[in-house]
């Protein structure tokens, strides 16, 4: 959570993708493109902040299986998000 310009607490959600030319020794990044959801504080006053990365599970319907799971991704799902965006940034 965090404070807005009013001084009002909201709760985010981002969806981030990483784009990424893969190479022999490593992958070189292009950029990423996200989606923002802001939220009323209220909605996540009782839950820690979360991060989940694909990598760090054995595969896709796993990564999806545990951010499905999360206390704080089910709040937040059952709730109506007050502004959204887009963004998109290179690397």
């Amino acid at each position: 959570m965090s404070e807005n310009e009013e001084g009002i607490y909201e709760a985010y959600l981002y969806l981030v993708r990483e784009f990424s030319v893969p190479r022999v020794d490593e992958s070189e990044p292009l950029g990423q493109m996200g989606f923002e959801f802001v939220f009323d504080s209220q909605v996540m006053e009782t839950i820690e902040p979360g991060e989940f990365w694909t990598q760090d599970a054995p595969n896709l319907d796993i990564f999806v299986d545990r951010v499905e799971a999360a206390v704080g991704f089910q709040l937040l799902l059952a709730a109506r998000p007050h502004a959204t965006a887009i963004f998109r940034e290179e690397a």
